[in-house]
């Protein structure tokens, strides 16, 4: 991997050679950096995604506000970081299948391997929609469709309902106050 010092001028391209260790207080602030530059190199000429209408004025949870278009500003929205995790957004299957198109090849410019085994999809349909498996592709290699996924410390459910998160929660409470006795 090559890099370049920006401070004024831009250096010429030297290779990188040395690595952080994994203790290193820097690594995560590192990996973060290296992570964003990633993402930023493979979305950079996508306009596919989930597109977001937000206010900065404060009117944040006033609905009927963010349908006029004074002071509303709308972003696009094609990915979500978690410390060394990416979920990947988009409506449409041909979107999400562009989206992981272009991710797979950043990662290899940038010479990250991205782990079939632990990549998947959990697909939420539209209400009222029926749920069609989605087919995504990695390197001619197909990734799984799940009904559940962690995230964030919950599991997201493919129809939108939060029993199975409450249901996980009720468990782990449940063991911890049996632990006690």
């Amino acid at each position: 991997m090559h890099a370049r010092v920006i401070a004024g001028v831009v250096s010429d391209p030297f290779e990188i050679t040395n690595r952080v260790k994994q203790a290193c207080v820097l690594a995560p602030t590192l990996f973060g950096l290296f992570y964003a530059a990633m993402l930023s190199e493979a979305m950079k000429n996508l306009t596919c995604g989930v597109g977001i209408r937000f206010r900065k004025d404060g009117g944040l949870h006033n609905i009927r506000r963010l349908i006029t278009e004074t002071k509303v500003t709308e972003q696009c929205v094609l990915g979500m970081l978690l410390a060394n995790d990416c979920a990947l957004v988009a409506h449409t299957e041909r979107d999400l299948q562009t989206i992981a198109d272009s991710f797979s090849r950043s990662s290899k410019r940038f010479g990250v391997t991205i782990s079939i085994a632990k990549t998947m999809v959990p697909h939420q349909p539209a209400p009222g929609m029926p749920y069609i498996s989605p087919n995504i592709y990695i390197d001619g290699q197909r990734l799984a469709n799940v009904e559940k996924s962690p995230y964030l410390g919950s599991t997201i459910d493919r129809n939108g309902n939060i029993d199975s998160e409450i249901n996980i929660r009720i468990g782990k409470a449940s063991a911890a106050y049996g632990a006690l006795t």
